[in-house]
């Protein structure tokens, strides 16, 4: 218990060195690094290369001996390889989808909290889940790690079931059904961390109860991934039946 409390009052500390920080530079450092990853990832771990063989294979498995009909698509695939301007383009449009998120989730929290306790800044509750959205960042450095640096050889199909510490690692992929993939993969422990750090956060900038912002914010996030779950697999179901 012990263990604990110093965990939180380190963490509690974090947020106070945040607390006297800009916003737009929290922000600005986090798009920055997501950038630095995002490339790195697509430049030298997520290739074209790989991209193309995984077309390849999986057109030799669906199509058998007919897959040398596809050979020219296959080669245009090839030769349609990005350019840096469109793995920049490609990562300022997830900057620009991140700070939408970011601040629905803000809006959406927020509204959340107007139930249960007297209503909490918006500009604190954004920055307390700017700085927790750091949190994400670690998975991300872990797959570039393991990929660049520990396994070097590797298939766009280890890359896309790679997910370390997520549901979706704990069961062979093999007996997972189509529909339950994505709430699989997104029910991980950094998702878990997330809400730990934005109700630390809360806590620690309007003066909140911990365990009453843990609680508000666990309920509204989970509304918010439930209702995500739901559409992404009412969509999924449409399409596979096109």
């Amino acid at each position: 218990m012990s263990s604990l409390r110093k965990i939180i009052r380190a963490i509690k500390s974090f947020f106070e060195y945040g607390q006297h920080a800009s916003t737009w530079l929290i922000l600005l450092l986090l798009l920055l690094l997501q950038f630095i990853f995002g490339y790195v990832r697509m430049e030298f771990v997520a290739t074209d290369a790989l991209y193309s063989q995984h077309i390849e294979s999986q057109l030799s498995e669906e199509y058998g001996d007919l897959s040398e009909e596809f050979e020219d698509d296959i080669g245009d695939i090839e030769e349609e390889e990005e350019t840096v301007y469109d793995t920049i383009f490609d990562q300022g449009i997830s900057a620009i989808w991140l700070i939408a998120k970011i601040g629905f989730f803000t809006l959406v929290i927020l509204a959340g909290f107007s139930f249960y306790t007297e209503p909490i800044s918006y500009v604190s509750l954004f920055r307390a889940i700017t700085i927790s959205y750091y949190i994400f960042l670690v998975p991300k450095l872990i797959e570039i790690v393991w990929f660049m640096v520990i396994r070097d050889e590797y298939t766009y199909a280890d890359l896309e079931s790679f997910k370390p510490f997520s549901l979706f690692s704990l069961f062979p992929q093999a007996s997972i059904s189509d529909w339950l993939i994505y709430p699989l993969k997104t029910l991980n422990i950094f998702e878990l961390l997330y809400v730990v750090l934005i109700s630390i956060g809360i806590s620690q900038f309007n003066n909140v109860r911990l365990k009453k912002s843990f609680s508000t914010v666990a309920i509204t996030y989970s509304i918010i991934l439930f209702t995500l779950f739901i559409i992404r697999i009412y969509f999924s179901s449409v399409f596979t039946r096109l």
